[in-house]
């Protein structure tokens, strides 16, 4: 049997961007140029309803230009993943894009308005977006940016849908593997529900629920029905805008598609757009004794008691009051900054494990670091300016390695010396793979000291963990995680198969040492330990790639080699003990 269920999440807010640029105009008795052609990119073909909408667009901007314009709408075959859309606005490649959620991994100024609970219906959203937050919005990308916001369109409430048993509370969720847009808010909340999120453009969703590397996503209730989700779902949804009653449906798979299509449970026709136009529930929706599917949520303690078309306002409310007004204030400031720089730490949790000034600090894959505050601002600049980085050399074609090597000197090594092995594995790695790789030396993005203080390995590992899970900690950025071995400290020193502890003793580093059981120790860590293996961060970093990768479709895994070699499918499915990881 088939249940429908309904999640109140967040109003999907999809951006459209048009480069800001301007042709010449033809001079008094020149003969009319041709139209000038203007390609408006988006995920998806229809029958989804934001390609029907954009399509209707592109047609009618055509027709009413008078023969001046030529828009010529790409439904998911021109570019298919958001952030390659955005990218090829801001580049100039194409005039006009259409991002959704993953927006805010471009634009981190709509991060906040992904906060879940943040409007209570489509009027509330509207009077946001239409008003002077739209503006401001609008003004500071074209100046930031320099693209402009055309218009801000809804894809109406998301509904969950799965392919393992249906879902009535949070409690139904955990377990179960749901898909999430690419923006770290839309894991976090996921996350947050019980489920485990699992970051992916739109386009690997479906052959992922098929090949059981998810169980379900969340989607509008239209688009459920428009791109066909019922094929691969055994429980979906039959819901309506905030405030509205959601529908049982107790048929099968092939009568809740029927219904999906259009009908209503019995066979009652309706207008779609009868329920988000009345603003109330029918008669009788709201009773608590009822056999409907709110009355059977509220006897089970998801919904507060109280009369009809209180479901989101309700749901507000009883996290707003789980929350508290402290916690509420830390929300906002939380959502703001990440506004502001794309980033936010989370607030310290459980104080009482990490040593002061130290505070548990959670990442975007939900590991957790002993931090220091005060490296908050540092971080989150620097976690922009490697992303920067990162981006410049995917903007120029070349694929992405991230070679973990320690650094710390713990165990008898030499931060020089190690930061000079992190360097040589990065030049010997480019030259091997060639021009097509850029490899990115940790050790080249050195934490600055802050209050006098030098940051420590958990700061670090936050850093790191932001950088390799992502906005939304799919782990896009990378497409090869290389971890140093002993084998490439040996070729740094220029040591052969033979008398590897004598080479090691007559570098010079090692002759500068001048206590012997300081100079013992360096030979015996750069002879016999001298590797990831041995490294706390590293650690880490290994346990970060196999998050990453459970998340992602077997043939689209980061590469993961150790010490020159590929590693097994067995190595890279094994998490190992965690170095600053805070359990």
């Amino acid at each position: 049997m088939s249940r429908v269920q309904r999640s109140v999440a967040w109003v999907a807010v999809v951006v459209a961007l048009v480069l800001l640029a301007g042709g010449p105009r033809p001079a008094p008795g020149q003969s009319k140029p041709a139209p000038r052609k203007l390609d408006l990119a988006h995920i998806i073909a229809p029958p989804e309803s934001g390609a029907l909408g954009f399509k209707y667009l592109a047609e009618e901007v055509t027709r009413r230009s008078n023969g001046t314009l030529n828009v010529v709408f790409h439904g998911g075959t021109l570019l298919s993943k958001e952030l390659e859309i955005m990218d090829a606005v801001k580049s100039g490649n194409i005039a006009l894009g259409a991002p959704a959620g993953a927006a805010c991994t471009v634009f981190p100024e709509m991060c906040v308005f992904l906060t879940p609970y943040l409007v209570r219906d489509y009027n509330h959203a509207y009077a946001m977006f239409n008003g002077e937050i739209g503006k401001s919005l609008d003004e500071t990308f074209q100046k930031k940016y320099k693209v402009k916001v055309v218009f801000f369109y809804d894809y109406g409430f998301r509904h969950f849908w799965n392919n393992r048993h249906p879902i009535t509370t949070p409690a139904d969720l955990k377990g179960l593997k749901m898909r999430v847009q690419q923006g770290r808010v839309f894991a976090d909340t996921v996350n947050g529900l019980g489920a485990s999120a699992v970051p992916m453009p739109w386009g690997e969703v479906v052959p992922a629920a098929q090949q059981g590397v998810i169980d379900g996503a969340d989607l509008p209730i239209y688009n459920i029905n428009a791109l066909k989700v019922y094929e691969v779902s055994v429980s979906q949804l039959r819901a309506h805008a905030a405030g509205h009653e959601p529908r049982r449906l107790e048929e099968s798979h092939p009568r809740a598609a029927e219904a999906l299509r259009g009908g209503r449970p019995g066979g009652a026709e309706e207008d779609p757009r009868a329920d988000r136009e009345r603003g109330q529930p029918r008669q009788g929706q709201g009773d608590p004794g009822s056999e409907g599917h709110e009355g059977e949520r509220r006897r089970r303690g998801f919904l507060p008691q109280g009369g009809g078309g209180q479901d989101l306002a309700g749901l507000q409310a009883t996290v707003r009051r789980a929350l508290g007004p402290g916690r509420q204030r830390e929300v906002v400031r939380a959502a703001l900054a990440l506004a502001a720089v794309g980033l936010a730490l989370a607030g310290p949790a459980a104080a009482a494990e990490c040593p002061p000034p130290r505070a548990v600090t959670a990442t975007v894959l939900g590991m957790k670091y002993c931090a220091d505050p005060a490296f908050g601002a540092v971080i989150a600049e620097r976690v922009q300016k490697i992303r920067a980085d990162v981006r410049a050399q995917r903007q120029a074609g070349r694929l992405v390695v991230y070679a973990s090597t320690p650094i710390s000197p713990r165990g008898g090594g030499d931060t020089t010396v190690n930061l000079g092995v992190a360097a040589s594995v990065k030049a010997r790695l480019e030259k091997e793979y060639g021009g097509a790789v850029w490899v990115l030396d940790p050790g080249a993005y050195q934490l600055p000291d802050t209050n006098g203080r030098a940051a420590g390995g958990g700061d670090y590992m936050v850093m790191w963990t932001e950088i390799l899970g992502g906005e939304d900690g799919g782990g896009r950025d990378f497409d090869m995680v290389h971890f140093t071995g002993p084998g490439d400290m040996r070729a740094f020193f220029g040591c052969g198969r033979e008398d590897v502890s004598g080479c090691v003793a007559r570098h010079p580093a090692a002759v500068a040492i001048a206590d012997p059981a300081r100079r013992q120790a360096f030979v015996r860590y750069y002879t016999l330990r001298a590797s990831s293996a041995y490294s706390t961060g590293a650690h880490d970093e290994w346990n970060i790639v196999v998050k990453v990768n459970r998340k992602r479709p077997i043939g689209d895994q980061v590469a993961v080699f150790f010490d020159g070699r590929a590693v097994s499918p067995a190595e890279m499915d094994a998490e190992i003990a965690p170095g600053y990881e805070v359990r």
